[in-house]
């Protein structure tokens, strides 16, 4: 419930808010805040100028605000609470409508109770949209005529977001209008009330009438209703119809349209046909031609059945072409047994088309009214005039000029038709175009056509380059005939030019040229199954038309393309064009075209049927071997009428062409059995045919390769091997070494190779063969030959441990160096520790100690076989203390005079480096300058006397060496 609602307005600015009850409004008046809003509260009483009722605000409630100037001027704003509802039209296939969000997705589902098993039966979508008619609510229909049968019984579901609305239809129907009573009755299989309105003259007229037990129910418009709003009267007369419907409780219902019908003829003789419309639906009509001029009455005869069309019409139409030939002055009389009508065909005609004036010029009979109608080449919308013919008979409908607000730009092509009343409604019609000269090329059949030329014009057609054309004639314009409605030309080049996709065609006269590039026929798939064509954008392409045609005739459709797109059109359900109502079931034997229109109305034609299906054919059985690579070929494969083709392939067996495409592939087989392939072939229009072929895959033996088997001179084989099986098999392996030891199983790799790993304990030559086997019990085996000669090993002594001098050779001494089988061939040593033998040969080798240290040494000993032992042992190398070998300076030096002192020492250690002092003997100490093996030093006396000069030399290990000699110190002069 809602009971107040807001808005906005000019600051502090009073508002006046309606609410609408019958007869009057509850009125609220409210000030805008100083940001404009404001709120009308209907919950409490008015106060002051309220109104004091309150109200209850419902869907569909509705009102207005304004807001007013200082001098009463006013801006006003109706509101209405939107009511979304919606009525079910079983005699029109389709749901209506109303007052659902503008732009939302509505989603109606129709439930048949009578098939639980389907639930929905039918669902469908429409959005909300504005019509044209009225732009204050949102008002839209989904059609679905040719996919479902509405009737009464069906559960109606319409959702969109949260609001779900739902209905059952009822068996609400009119059966009976009575004309001369102005009284509309019928009846229903539920009680309640009906309503019925009709509406005319700027004016409708409505009536709610209740429903007697009998479900029976009538509404007189002869007389006031006797209900509000129900004053009006109506004279019900042919031509008038109105709507009907019976509501459920939330504002749903059954909706029923009706009409009085209003048999009319309309002459067609520009088309050659004859139609009746609004002729009862399924009433058999008779149709009679009476030419005056002639003896036979009538001069022609049909029968016919009235049928209803998707304008919501009935149509009944007689074709005349190849039968008789209409003229004016002809009588025709139609009738169904009960009304009967006729018409004398006039002397309508149209004589011109000017696109720059956008008139329309034309003769009928004089005085009579002629309506003309002209109409959009897409969109289908219209303009029309009334006007009268003079006194010749002349006329002339002028689009430039406004009439209610509408004008027209007549273009080139713009179509329309023109009706010449008789005065009950009966018509003389006649088709006209504005004149658009074109080409039309059909490659199929080598033929170029073209239509709309002047017809005095003498055209030349050039194949090619303009400026050097492959081919040129002329041709003059044929007047129109009972097969072409303009005047017209055909160019047959099937014995002197091919013509094919790419090429330009030009034509022209002395006032226009045009030019089409032939474009290929750009249809990729006919679906049987959802009765859909599908094709491909050509360049300079706008739009495409599609027949297809079987025994019942043709039904087409216009499709806008656009570049580089895919389109398509389908033939199941009614096209969006007024014209495209009809449906087709595309079966093989349907037949068709395309029709490509370039920018200027050129166009490239082909005829399309649906062939006979291509023959897959993959040729006889097939032997393999495992893991081979297979080429699997399906050139063989043909169409019988030599379109192209796709192949695809089933690898797998799996039901499914998805392995593989082209006419060849290949095909590798893991392992041996019989295997199924599959192959699909499908023609350019999506016929296709499949073939299977049995692939008999051979067992492969592994093949085993010892690639290595060598036994040491200890009798240790090592060696290692690889088999190669290219099938998808599990393998067991065996090792014969050959020495008695029997049979052995064989570990295998992962990536089919094998270590070989034996101990032999005896010499000779021995057979190693190996045997790999296959889960399909084939086996391969391989064989090697083995030398074994055996050798022990020598066991090396390095002697030690070892004790010497630096600067001094100690020999070392391996000679108690053993081999078990006496044949020692070399010794060698590695004396400097860095793991290389390579510093001595031989039993006894000299070790130089240029250092004191504890060092290690190693021999390597290897007898002829080519084994080897090594060993270690100790060098310790004592150091060895420096020795003074002089000590050199004046016997005498006086005091304050300086004294220089000069020693030289000696060390075998090439390695050491030293320190030196010199005591003075005066109590002071100094150090030694050392250079090489040399000292110096100097000192200044203080006293004189006789003092001990020592110099001491120390070496990095604490060796020390020293020396003495006396000095007199004399006192100065």
């Amino acid at each position: 419930m809602l009971i107040r609602f807001q808005g906005v307005a000019t600051p502090e600015v009073q508002i006046q808010v309606c609410a609408n009850v019958p007869d009057r409004c509850i009125i609220r008046w409210v000030t805008a805040d100083d940001s404009g809003n404001w709120l009308a509260n209907y919950q409490v009483p008015g106060t002051g100028n309220d109104d004091p009722d309150t109200f209850d605000i419902q869907p569909d409630s509705n009102g207005w605000v304004a807001e007013r100037d200082e001098d009463r001027d006013q801006t006003w704003i109706n509101w209405n609470i939107p009511n979304p509802a919606f009525g079910a039209r079983p005699n029109e296939e389709s749901v209506e409508l109303w007052q659902w969000p503008l732009g939302a997705t509505v989603t109606i589902e129709i439930d048949d109770p009578a098939t639980p098993q389907i639930n929905p039966d039918f669902t469908g979508t429409a959005i909300a949209s504005i019509p044209s008619w009225n732009p204050n609510e949102t008002r839209f229909t989904l059609n679905f005529s040719g996919q479902y049968d509405l009737k009464p019984g069906d559960l109606v579901t319409v959702t969109e977001g949260n609001t779900i609305k739902k209905h059952t239809v009822t068996g609400f129907q009119i059966t009976n209008i009575n004309i001369d009573a102005d009284i509309v009755s019928g009846i229903t299989d539920t009680g309640g009330s009906v309503d019925l309105w009709i509406c005319g003259n700027n004016s409708c007229v409505n009536r709610n009438e209740p429903v007697d037990q009998n479900g029976e129910w009538s509404a007189n418009f002869a007389v006031p209703g006797d209900e509000d709003g129900e004053q009006g009267t109506f004279d019900i007369k042919p031509g008038i119809g109105g709507d009907s419907a019976q509501w459920d409780e939330d504002g749903d219902g059954t909706v029923i349209g009706w009409r009085v019908h209003n048999p009319i003829i309309s002459a067609r003789p520009f088309e050659r046909q004859v139609s009746g419309y609004d002729w009862p639906d399924g009433a058999l009509i008779t149709m009679t031609i009476d030419d005056p001029l002639t003896t036979a009455s009538p001069d022609y005869t049909a029968i016919s059945t009235a049928q209803m069309q998707y304008f919501g019409q009935t149509e009944v139409m007689f074709n005349l072409i190849d039968l008789f030939t209409l003229k004016a002055g002809h009588i025709i009389t139609m009738t169904d047994s009960t009304t009967t009508k006729t018409h004398m065909v006039t002397n309508l005609a149209i004589q011109s088309v000017d696109v720059d004036t956008d008139q329309v010029f034309g003769v009928a009979d004089p005085g009579h009214t002629i309506q003309i109608f002209v109409w959009a080449s897409q969109d289908n919308s219209t303009a029309w005039r009334d006007v009268t013919a003079d006194s010749n008979g002349s006329w002339v409908a002028d689009f430039s000029i406004s009439m209610d607000g509408m004008t027209y730009d007549v273009l080139a092509e713009t179509w329309g038709e023109t009706s010449e009343y008789d005065e009950d409604g009966d018509n003389t019609n006649v088709y006209w175009r504005a004149p658009n000269p074109n080409i039309t090329v059909y490659p199929d059949d080598e033929i170029i056509e073209g239509n709309d030329w002047p017809l005095d014009s003498v055209l030349t057609v050039q194949i090619g380059n303009p400026d050097q054309p492959d081919y040129t004639t002329t041709t003059t314009l044929n007047p129109p005939d009972q097969d072409h409605t303009l005047p017209w030309f055909r160019l047959d080049l099937s014995s002197v030019y091919d013509l094919q996709p790419g090429e330009m065609v030009t034509a022209f006269d002395a006032e226009t040229t045009k030019q089409l590039i032939v474009v290929n026929r750009n249809i990729t798939l006919i679906d049987m199954v959802t009765d859909t064509i599908t094709g491909t954008w050509d360049q300079n392409i706008t739009f495409v038309v599609l027949w297809a045609c079987d025994d019942n005739g043709c039904v087409g459709r216009r499709k806008d393309v656009t570049p580089g797109e895919v389109w398509s059109v389908n033939f199941a359900l009614p096209g969006e064009l007024n014209w495209e109502n009809a449906v087709l079931d595309i079966q093989p034997h349907t037949t068709g075209g395309i029709y490509q229109n370039d920018e200027d109305g050129d166009g490239t034609s082909y005829a399309w049927s649906l062939n006979q299906p291509p023959q897959a054919d993959l040729g006889p059985d097939l032997v393999t071997d495992e893991g081979t690579t297979l080429i699997l070929d399906a050139s063989a494969s043909s169409d019988p009428e030599s379109d192209l083709m796709t192949y695809a392939w089933d690898l797998d067996n799996d039901g499914e062409y998805d392995d593989a495409v082209g006419v060849t592939t290949s095909k590798s087989f893991p392992d041996n059995g019989t295997y199924t392939i599959g192959l699909k072939v499908t023609d350019q229009y999506g016929e296709s045919d499949t073939d299977t072929a049995q692939i008999n895959v051979i067992n492969v033996t592994p093949l085993v390769d010892i690639q290595e088997a060598l036994a040491n001179n200890l009798g240790v084989l090592s060696g290692n091997g690889a088999f190669t099986d290219p099938g998808a098999d599990a393998w067991t392996a065996t090792v014969n070494y050959g020495d008695g030891t029997g049979i052995q199983s064989l570990a295998l790799n992962p990536d089919k190779t094998f270590p070989l790993n034996h101990t032999y304990i005896a010499n000779g030559n021995y057979t190693v063969e190996v045997c790999v086997s296959d889960d399909d019990s084939a086996s391969g085996c391989d064989q090697a030959q083995v030398t074994v000669t055996l050798n022990h090993p020598p066991v090396a002594e390095a002697g030690g441990p070892y004790v010497g001098y630096e600067g001094t050779s100690i020999t070392l001494n391996a000679s108690r160096s053993t081999d078990p089988d006496g044949n020692i061939i070399r010794y060698e040593w590695d004396l400097d520790n860095d793991g290389l033998f390579d510093d001595a040969l031989g039993t006894r080798p000299k070790f130089t100690a240029i250092d004191n240290s504890i060092f290690t040494v190693r021999v390597r000993v290897t007898d002829a076989g080519g084994l080897s032992s090594e060993d270690s042992s100790t060098v310790t190398v004592k150091n060895v203390p420096p020795v003074i070998t002089s000590l050199t300076f004046n016997s005498s030096v006086r005091v304050g005079v300086k004294l220089n002192t000069y020693a030289t020492f000696k060390d075998v250690g090439i390695n050491d480096t030293f320190t030196a002092t010199w005591k003075w003997g005066d109590g002071t100490i100094s150090a030694g300058a050392i250079s090489g093996k040399t000292v110096n030093g100097s000192h200044i006396y203080a006293k004189p006397g006789i003092y001990l000069i020592t110099i001491t030399v120390k070496d990095k290990d604490g060796g020390v060496g020293q020396a003495y000699k006396l000095i007199l110190v004399l006192p100065k002069r």
